[in-house]
């Protein structure tokens, strides 16, 4: 893709990286605290978009997996952490 106008420099891809998430209690705030802070490089070299997040995935965590994931979206001023969870 080409930025707006005539400009020949090409536009950063909006980058969505999906974690599967099941009783992640243990490694997900570490695994997610990496993953925002690759993602705000990324951002600052302007190889992705803005607008790039961390999808998690959570199929019936039976420890604080969901509530982990939650307080991670809540806390990001950008979508950096969206929670997903399949109706049971």
């Amino acid at each position: 893709r080409m930025t707006a106008g005539n400009e020949s420099r090409p536009c950063a891809p909006r980058l969505a990286i999906v974690v599967p998430c099941h009783d992640e209690e243990e490694t997900l705030p570490e695994s997610l605290r990496g993953l925002e802070s690759l993602l705000e490089a990324l951002q600052r070299e302007r190889l992705v978009a803005a607008g790039s997040y961390v999808a998690c995935v959570d199929d019936g965590s039976r420890d604080r997996t969901w509530s982990l994931v939650r307080a991670a979206a809540e806390r990001t001023p950008t979508p950096t952490a969206t929670a997903t969870r399949p109706a049971p």
